[in-house]
């Protein structure tokens, strides 16, 4: 296989597929075989496949890998690319390997679509369709909201959620190797998502294969993509993180102006782009007589060069609370309750906005105990670190209007109302899922200990 030395662009979708979101995952793909993006540039795609036997209760994975010439996406033999076992759950980390550390290219851009679970996040997704704007309302669209009805669990993975002992046991089915046990997501109590493509991994193989650049843009289809956390940990391989803080439809970008773009003009700077980026999502909705699906949904390009300084003074904020938790916790256990709106678009899914959270508790006497110049820093590089941004009018009326606050300044956080989240081996956000992986993250911010002081009921 003749692979180019030095392309303008690299341009790789990851996509996770759902069986119910087909339809999308395949429109997608059409647009990527009409995408003619000349000679000097790359595109492939890892197609990450599932196949559900709703009979036997069964799932298997199989990674497909294509290239795309002309206009033709060629199917591209696994071991050309190193890896041997296209059903291995870490298929994809080989492949990504291979492609980034074999391609050379002055640019990069990756584009994932999944749920946003399937990059991280465990939490429970509404019904197709339809979607939480906030504890009270609805809307409808012929958009489709990406989401899953399963989970795919090893034996593994049934074991231990069994020892949990929260809710009704998962009866084991027998399965062979390569083999995953489906069951509905409404059986699982909190960890709804076991194969997720956490962010550390995307953050480690991406650092190995890269050897010190970057992905210009990381574009995600996926809900819920704008964390604090995620951006920390993406930051030394990615420099702009273009995704939603809200929820997110399967229609995702206008893929077709982006190739558009690059093609007519490969130098386009990264800032320049991601501006283009965002307003062509906006004109793709209005185009289509969506401005619903605009009024309620969040894009949010951020650039991720400072992250690691709005983490170091989150680290700062959250070290100075740590010995007044017990005469705090209530406060914010109220203001949760009657002044913070959910970002996530699900009341049961925490997700606070990062300048709001910064912004209340330096204008809260009773929460703040530094300097008002240290929050007045983060909220500085908070707004700085967005590159562009659209914010649904509906979003920014419903601010307006009421008590609860939404926020939406580009960077969420994760604060759960309960500790039904706090239970050994069972945090459930980013890198928290029965306690398997450890967060960068909350290490370096105390985070998480954080939250599991204030739900400690």
């Amino acid at each position: 296989m003749k692979i180019q030395n030095n392309c303008n662009w690299l341009v790789v979708f990851f996509i996770h597929e759902i069986p119910e979101m087909t339809p999308s995952s395949d429109e997608l793909l059409g647009t990527i075989k009409k995408s003619d993006l000349g000679q000097n540039n790359e595109v492939w795609v890892l197609l990450d496949k599932v196949d559900e036997d709703i009979a036997s209760g069964k799932a298997t994975f199989q990674l497909i890998l294509y290239r795309l010439s002309g206009d033709v996406l060629y199917p591209v033999d696994p071991k050309d690319v190193d890896v041997q076992d296209l059903t291995d759950r870490d298929a994809w980390k080989i492949a990504i390997k291979y492609i980034y550390s074999n391609i050379k290219s002055k640019r990069k851009i990756l584009y994932t679509w999944s749920h946003g679970a399937g990059f991280g996040i465990n939490a429970d997704e509404q019904d197709p369709g339809n979607a939480f704007i906030s504890g009270h309302d609805r809307i409808d669209s012929k958009l489709t909201q990406v989401s899953n009805r399963f989970s795919y669990l090893s034996s593994q993975e049934v074991t231990s959620l069994n020892s949990l002992e929260v809710a009704d046991l998962i009866i084991p089915i027998s399965l062979t190797s390569g083999e995953y046990q489906m069951v509905e997501k409404t059986d699982i109590p909190d960890c709804k998502k076991i194969e997720v493509l956490w962010m550390s991994d995307l953050s480690k193989e991406l650092k190995s294969a890269l050897d010190g650049e970057k992905i210009d843009l990381l574009m995600m289809v996926n809900c819920n993509m704008q964390l604090l956390e995620n951006g920390y940990m993406l930051r030394d391989v990615v420099s702009i993180l273009i995704g939603p803080e809200s929820l997110m439809w399967a229609d995702g970008y206008d893929c077709e102006n982006l190739f558009r773009i690059i093609k007519e003009c490969p130098s386009v700077n990264n800032e320049k782009l991601s501006r283009l980026v965002v307003d062509d999502y906006i004109t793709k909705y209005r185009r289509s007589n969506d401005q619903q699906y605009l009024d309620y949904t969040t894009i949010f390009a951020n650039s991720l060069a400072r992250y690691n300084d709005l983490a170091t003074i989150l680290k700062q904020v959250t070290k100075s609370q740590f010995p007044h938790l017990q005469d705090i916790k209530f406060i914010i256990q109220r203001l949760q309750k009657n002044y913070f709106n959910p970002v996530s678009g699900n009341s049961s899914f925490f997700l606070i906005d990062a300048g709001l959270w910064i912004k209340t508790v330096r204008d809260t006497r009773e929460l703040r105990f530094l300097e008002t110049s240290i929050y007045d820093h983060f909220l500085t590089l908070n707004k700085e670190s967005v590159v562009a941004s659209h914010v649904g009018r509906k979003l920014q009326d419903s601010d307006q209007a009421n008590d609860l606050q939404f926020g939406y300044s580009g960077r969420s956080l994760f604060l759960p109302e309960s500790n039904l989240y706090s239970a050994p081996r069972r945090f459930s956000y980013c890198e928290y899922l029965s306690g398997q992986l450890d967060s960068q993250f909350q290490d370096f911010t105390f985070w998480g200990e954080f939250i599991r002081k204030l739900t400690d009921r």
